[in-house]
């Protein structure tokens, strides 16, 4: 369970924030202790919450604020997207492509699942 709580000052404007779904123990550890009076979240996370765990925020009035706050995107330059793919063409595991480069094997990672899809789909337009 990951919960973040922000103190003042309070940028995102809930008592509470969940980065990931919670059980529904677990929601009501939060509930007690802290006694939040709003709890942000994600709308994906909304939506993966159990209906439990939104029927027991009902019954405690708490207000639910649905927030989209996306992580850093990642950032590279047109030779590195293209020696990236051109590895992977050639075989290259992550790991390898990323000792060969220099980008973190997350970032590779993340880079191939981006464009899986949009390779299967034709060519693809990388942006400078």
């Amino acid at each position: 369970m990951r919960v973040v709580v922000w103190r003042e000052p309070l940028p995102l404007r809930a008592d509470v924030h969940l980065a990931r779904p919670v059980s529904l123990s677990a929601l009501e550890k939060i509930v007690s202790r802290m006694k939040p009076r709003e709890i942000s979240m994600a709308p994906s996370t909304y939506e993966r919450l159990s209906r439990r765990a939104k029927e027991f925020l009902k019954s405690k009035g708490i207000k639910v604020v649905l927030e989209k706050n996306p992580g850093r995107s990642a950032r590279m330059d047109k030779e590195s997207l293209e020696a990236i793919l051109e590895l992977r063409k050639a075989g290259y595991s992550i790991r390898r492509i990323s000792e060969e480069t220099g980008i973190p094997k997350s970032t590779v990672h993340y880079i191939l699942t981006y464009f899986q899809g949009k390779l299967r789909a034709g060519p693809v337009n990388l942006v400078p």
